[in-house]
């Protein structure tokens, strides 16, 4: 489980908020970068494309 800290409440100021998160273990078939994306779902997305062609290259290695 990985702890997420912080959010802002909207008026300018940051309010503490903790959640937590469960990351699944990655099945012993997937390479570092699908179990990477995997667990950062939607944010892998948002990745620049230099960051995404890395983890293709892990998945390779």
């Amino acid at each position: 489980m990985a702890q997420v800290n912080g959010s802002s409440n909207g008026k300018g100021g940051r309010d503490t908020v903790n959640r937590y998160i469960t990351v699944e273990l990655p099945a012993h078939h997937e390479g570092v970068g699908r179990a990477l994306r995997a667990a950062y779902g939607a944010k892998s997305a948002d990745l620049p494309a230099d960051i995404t062609a890395l983890l293709d290259r892990l998945d390779r290695l």
